[in-house]
């Protein structure tokens, strides 16, 4: 381990704010370029990748082969790709169908499933025809190679238009949920 990094190591270890901000600032930029896949996620990934970065020093596997800043980088980045792999492993469920249950145990619970319900019908009738096709793939089962095939367009595409419509789907329900446009209305 060269001298300067070892002794970055041990500042850092011992608490030493200087080092502690000089590693910090490299997790930061190592994860930047994953800010806006994790959206609201982006400082719990970070917080993730600073305890990974000093578990690793902790135990002493930096072996001191290349700079302590690639190392940290290196780990923060794998940190990062392994929180974005396990969001792939959730389970989406259908927008429409879940929200209407089919019997709600009180009035209370009546009224309020079926202003979810007539929001959710409300942020589905402002996307774009687009985007409710893309979701219906997706709900049907298709992964983004099928989809791509079927659509005669690249995987990657399709993941930032899913993207695109899934952030668009957001707005849509804050921006009707702020104007009360989800309280009962008149039909």
């Amino acid at each position: 381990m060269v001298g300067v990094d070892s002794t970055l190591v041990d500042e850092f270890l011992g608490g030493d704010p200087m080092a502690a901000e000089t590693i910090s600032k490299w997790i930061g930029l190592a994860a930047w370029s994953f800010r806006s896949r994790f959206g609201d996620d982006w400082e719990d990934a970070v917080a993730d990748a600073t305890l990974q970065v000093t578990r690793a020093l902790r135990e002493g596997r930096f072996a001191g082969r290349g700079t302590l800043k690639a190392y940290v980088r290196r780990v923060a980045l794998t940190t990062c790709l392994d929180r974005l792999r396990s969001k792939k492993r959730w389970r989406w469920t259908e927008l429409v169908e879940e929200l209407h249950p089919e019997d709600p145990k009180s009035p209370a619970d009546r009224v309020e499933s079926e202003d979810t319900w007539r929001l959710a019908a409300m942020v589905v009738k402002e996307m774009s025809d687009d985007c409710v096709r893309l979701w219906r793939m997706l709900l049907d089962g298709l992964d983004y190679a099928q989809m791509a095939e079927r659509l005669d367009t690249a995987a990657g595409t399709l993941r930032v238009r899913v993207l695109r419509c899934r952030k668009r789907a957001v707005e849509i329900r804050r921006k009707l949920e702020c104007n009360n446009k989800a309280t009962r209305t008149p039909e």
